[in-house]
């Protein structure tokens, strides 16, 4: 079965980019690195880590990810 992906647009970015970006993010060390990975230019990245609303989505994650590593 092939999966279709939809974009969705929220103010100007799509939410699968912005999934893109969390992935990238949790799985890198840098914001560079997150770019190269996910393929978003590194100042798309920084803009969205300014918006308050993707900032706590990422705060978020990360703290989740911290969780499960910590209980595991």
């Amino acid at each position: 079965m092939k999966l279709i992906y939809f974009d969705f647009i929220q103010g100007g970015i799509t939410i699968r980019s912005d999934e893109k970006i969390l992935a990238a993010l949790l799985s890198t060390t840098t914001v560079k690195q997150a770019a190269n990975e996910s393929g978003i230019s590194e100042s798309t990245i920084y803009r969205r880590l300014k918006d308050p609303d993707f900032s706590k989505r990422y705060y978020q994650a990360r703290m989740d990810m911290l969780k499960n590593h910590v209980a595991a």
